[in-house]
Parts: structure tokens; C-alpha cells; sequence
């Protein structure tokens, strides 16, 4: 029986050590590489909005877009913002003007590592507003995806009148999850920054890095900004759907906006049932994507493409 115990507590130090190594590890990681400016390499324009810099792409110019409106296109929670949306927006809907932004922590825009009334969706909202026009837009039409579905459902019901028409896809306005990794992130002693950093950030095994192995994007650079991992903590801490759609989701009927609702059924994120409740709330049309999952623009491009198309064509002036 000692010798088990021996053996048991033997191997509990070896998994406590291991623990501590990768803590430490992930913690050399973050000060080592995330070093870069926000706008290093930015290839749109950077704003002042609310005292804080967001960066913005557009292509083609969106005061001339041929509809009347050109796209805004709202990223969802990750590191890589706008980006995102690339190559897949250029070309897909490429005869539109669009305009990518960056919402304030993401992309190419300002860091804030602290929590605050700027990660929220009504300031996200009034961020877009203010872009606009400084951008010279009057009218969009809105594709949101994710937390961007969130952000975007919100623009339209504190905007209405800068919105034609919208598109939802896989958006997190009802998602709400546990909070187990909300809570672990917070960690103490830098677990929360490892584990931030792991799932979000430049770590290894992160969304990031993985996806980036896979298609060649730059969102691993991203998320080597200065400031990112404390970043993604204080938005969980202070933005996170489950957070911040509370207020919004009695609303969600208020909506009075052409809406188009684009779900992947294989969506391990934010369940298909979510998809169907927004599309009858709102009476918008949903388009499944057999086979898509979170990000159904980069698992069904040319599909997704051709349905936004279509249906933003329904309302060309």
C-alpha cells in the first residue's frame, strides 16, 4: 500500500511539475513574442474613435458602392479580427465595396488590457457609427458573424437608419456558455494568461496557429500584438456574449431590418437551434450549410458567397 501511495504521489509531482513548466513557459512566450506595434503592417487606415485606434480596410470605395451601401462586415471573438474575412470577402463579394474594420482589441486596432465600457456591444455599436462617417457612409448593408452577430444585431436597433439590410452568420446572440474557461482564464499566479494564451493567442495549439497552419492566413501574427493575452482577458471579463447579449436578446423581435440568417450544421460553437430561434424572431430567411461549421464562409465560400449575394441584390436601389 506505501508503495502505491509512493507511486500515486510520484506521479501527482510530476503532473504538478509539468503544470508549472507549461505556466511558465506560456508566460516566457507571451513577453518574448508579443512585441508588435497594433498598426504594423496594417494595410487599411487607422482611426480615432472614442479616443481609441481601430483600424479599417476597405475595398473599392464605399461612398460609390453600385447598390447604394456598401458591406460592413463585423468579425467575431478572435484575435485576428477583419482578417478573418480574408481572402473569402475579396473575392466572393468582390463587386461590392466593403468595409472590414477591426473592433477595438482585435486585428490591427488598439489594445486595452483592462475591462471597461469600451468592450461592450453598445460601444462597439456607436464605434461602427462613428467609423461610418467618418468614413463618409450613410447606409450599409451589415454581415455579422459570431460575437459580430451580436455586435451587428445590435448596430440595427441603435442605428436602424444606417442599416438596409442584414445578414447573421453562426451568430452568438443567445449562446451561452458554462463559463468554466471564462472562469479559468481568470486564474491567478498566470495560469489564466497561459490558458488565454493557449486557446487564443499565438499559443501552439491555438485557434490561431492552427488555422493559420492549415490555410496560410496571418492571424498568428496578430496575435503576437503587444498586449493581446491581458487583451483577451478583459474582454472575457467584460464583453463576452453570455455577458453582454443579456440586455439584448428581449430586442432581438424589435428587429424590423431584411434579415438572412446563415448557420453550418455542423457548428460545434453555437448550436444550429440558435440559428432557427434568430430566423424566427426575426422572420429572417436561414440558409443551412451541410457540413459548415463556425466559420462557414471559409468551409463553404463559394456557397456563402453566392447566398449573400443574392440576397443583398434583393434590395440594390
Amino acid at each position: 500500500m506505501r508503495r502505491l501511495l509512493k507511486i500515486v504521489g510520484g506521479g501527482v509531482l510530476v503532473l504538478a511539475a509539468v503544470f508549472v513548466a507549461l505556466v511558465i513557459h506560456a508566460n516566457w512566450a507571451i513577453s518574448r513574442t508579443e512585441t508588435r506595434a497594433p498598426g504594423d503592417g496594417a494595410p487599411g487606415r487607422m482611426l480615432t474613435i472614442a479616443g481609441h485606434q481601430w483600424h479599417v480596410l476597405t475595398k473599392n470605395d464605399p461612398r460609390r458602392d453600385p447598390t447604394g451601401a456598401p458591406i460592413l462586415l463585423v468579425h467575431g471573438f478572435i484575435v485576428a479580427g477583419a482578417e478573418t474575412f480574408q481572402p473569402w470577402a475579396s473575392t466572393q463579394l468582390g463587386d461590392r465595396s466593403l468595409i472590414l474594420p477591426d473592433l477595438l482589441g482585435y486585428g490591427h486596432s488598439q489594445r486595452i488590457p483592462v475591462s471597461g465600457p469600451w468592450y461592450s456591444l453598445r460601444s462597439y455599436a456607436n464605434g461602427l457609427a462613428e467609423m461610418l462617417d467618418r468614413l463618409g457612409v450613410a447606409q450599409v448593408d451589415i454581415v455579422g458573424h459570431s460575437y459580430g452577430g451580436a455586435v451587428a444585431a445590435e448596430f440595427a436597433l441603435d442605428h436602424p437608419d444606417r442599416v438596409r439590410r442584414i445578414v447573421f452568420m453562426d451568430a452568438g446572440i443567445y449562446y451561452a456558455p458554462s463559463g468554466t474557461f471564462d472562469g479559468i482564464v481568470q486564474l491567478p499566479l498566470g495560469i489564466g494568461r497561459a490558458a488565454a494564451w493557449h486557446a487564443f493567442g499565438a499559443g501552439p495549439w491555438g485557434i490561431n496557429t492552427l488555422a493559420c497552419k492549415r490555410r496560410g492566413c496571418r492571424w498568428g501574427e496578430l496575435a503576437r500584438v503587444a498586449g493581446t493575452t491581458d487583451t483577451l482577458r478583459a474582454m472575457m471579463r467584460s464583453h463576452r456574449t453570455f455577458i453582454q447579449s443579456d440586455p439584448l436578446i428581449p430586442r432581438i423581435p424589435l428587429l424590423r431590418k431584411p434579415a438572412m440568417v446563415i448557420w453550418g450544421d455542423n457548428d460545434r460553437v453555437i448550436p444550429l437551434s440558435d440559428g432557427k430561434r434568430l430566423a424566427r424572431e426575426t422572420g429572417a430567411r436561414l440558409v443551412v450549410i451541410k457540413g459548415g461549421r463556425h466559420m462557414p464562409s471559409l468551409w463553404a465560400a463559394k456557397e456563402v458567397g453566392k447566398d449573400i449575394r443574392e440576397f443583398l441584390r434583393q434590395n440594390q436601389r
